[in-house]
């Protein structure tokens, strides 16, 4: 039971963990798409 909780909440929290890295990712690929001709 504490496992599948402890799963639980680390299903729910790491895409909030994720989110800034993927955001930082695509922001950096949208920037070298800008300067590039």
């Amino acid at each position: 039971m504490a496992y599948g909780l402890v799963f639980l909440i680390l299903i729910l929290i790491l895409p909030f963990i994720a989110l800034p890295f993927v955001l930082a990712q695509w922001e950096f690929r949208f920037m070298a798409l800008r300067v590039s001709p």
